[in-house]
């Protein structure tokens, strides 16, 4: 019952190709080592992803979404900050 807040930077969103998903590929930026992707999700939220510059999807694409930073994200529960473990 706990009110959780999340912030994840782009280079913590990974996109994989997957025609089966509804999550797009809305929009990209080239920035020289990567690209910003710009992604909608079946929910209408936009979220951003960075990847490697040899790694293009066109505008248009399906891909999945993970949250697959390697490191401990940090977290508001009830307005306090606290660490979500990494977990399997």
């Amino acid at each position: 019952d706990d009110e959780v807040e999340v912030m994840v930077r782009p280079d913590d969103i990974s996109i994989r190709p997957d025609e089966s998903s509804e999550a797009m590929v809305v929009d990209r930026v080239f920035k020289g080592a990567n690209y910003l992707y710009q992604v909608r999700l079946p929910s209408g939220a936009v979220l951003h992803s960075m990847m490697e510059h040899f790694v293009t999807y066109e505008i248009g694409s399906r891909v999945s979404v993970r949250i697959d930073p390697g490191h401990a994200l940090m977290c508001f529960v009830n307005g306090r900050i606290q660490p979500i473990p990494l977990s399997g």
